[in-house]
């Protein structure tokens, strides 16, 4: 039973040095030893920030709700900080760090998930292990400064930010005050030398907080066509909650176009569970009887915000696409969150 609750490198090249992800121990609010990407972030040499992973870090999140201590220019009172996560949804993908700018500056921070790690073994609690994000994992939330931002992959392991994977992400929702973002990795590599193919980022607004339980849909999977997604573990017992979702868009309510800017309800839908434990499919939106993947013994508890993402194609997988689930408000201890495959 899952219960939920509350010119430029290709990857192949980099795949022989990347640092293998590394465990968490159990630990106390180790989840919060996370850091906030200044607002007046300068260049470096280069155009990118400090190549330590810390360069650019300019709060933990002892101060995180503060802006370290940097006062709102429009009344001297405290700034609210943004949050962020990194997703890797590319299933043959090698494990990456992400880096961040403030749009259109090209002055990357990070590496993030390097930094990120750096605080946590400051703390002493307990070993952060490699800043590595392997699939299908999603790193913590960071704290930073409310703005859009422009994002680039590159090696776990990287110690600077100017050898970057593929094209930098541009056109990332912007983080307003106490907004959650993921900026995901997904498509696929070349089937031939193991090159990048279809490699994107993209960004998605994230919620935090659930009356009942909120569920969201990604698809990730490249040439899987149009998708529905809903309860039920076939055809004769599917009930749709999202419909005619492509490649790199999340599920829309009632067919609302989805919109950099939409606030993440629109892309969350309310839940009821069953009782006891439950089930959902992705289905082909031209055939609704072709049942792509299910997941089922899925318990979601009271409160759980859980996305669901269609990965793929998966290595030695029958059906070769899978499916995700991440609880985006389920906290984290250490450097990951909680991101499982749980399809059949």
């Amino acid at each position: 039973m899952r219960a939920l609750c509350p010119s430029m490198p290709t990857i192949a090249a980099l795949a022989m040095g990347v640092l293998a992800a590394g465990g968490c121990g159990d630990g106390d609010d180790v989840c919060t030893t996370t850091s906030a990407l200044s607002s007046d972030a300068s260049a470096a040499e280069g155009g990118e920030g400090g190549g330590d992973g810390t360069a650019g870090m300019a709060a933990s999140a002892d101060d995180a709700s503060t802006n370290n201590g940097q006062p709102n220019e429009t009344d001297g009172s405290p700034q609210t900080l943004a949050e962020v996560r990194f997703a890797n949804w590319l299933a043959e993908a090698p494990s990456v760090d992400f880096c961040i700018a403030p749009h259109g500056t090209t002055a990357f921070e990070g590496p993030m998930l390097a930094g990120l790690a750096a605080q946590i073994d400051a703390k002493g609690v307990l070993d952060a292990g490699a800043a590595a994000l392997s699939f299908p994992q999603a790193s913590a939330y960071i704290p930073v400064a409310p703005q859009q931002y422009d994002a680039r992959l590159v090696a776990a392991g990287a110690t600077g930010c100017s050898a970057g994977i593929g094209a930098d992400a541009t056109y990332l929702p912007e983080l307003t005050p106490g907004t959650f973002e993921t900026i995901a990795l997904m498509g696929e590599l070349d089937a031939t030398d193991g090159a990048p193919g279809v490699l994107t980022l993209v960004g998605f607004l994230d919620a935090a907080v659930a009356s009942e339980v909120d569920v969201r849909f990604i698809n990730a999977v490249p040439d899987s066509g149009l998708v529905n997604f809903g309860a039920g573990a076939s055809a004769s017992a599917f009930a749709p909650i999202f419909a005619n979702v492509a490649f790199e868009q999340a599920g829309t309510i009632s067919d609302e176009a989805l919109d950099a800017a939409a606030p993440p309800t629109q892309t969350y839908a309310e839940y009821s569970p069953p009782h006891g434990e439950g089930a959902f499919s992705v289905v082909n939106a031209d055939n609704v009887t072709d049942v792509e993947v299910t997941a089922t013994n899925i318990t979601l508890t009271a409160g759980a915000v859980a996305t669901f993402i269609l990965v793929g194609p998966v290595p030695n997988a029958s059906p070769a696409n899978e499916l995700v689930i991440c609880v985006d408000n389920g906290g984290t201890v250490g450097l990951v969150g909680d991101c499982t495959v749980v399809s059949n």
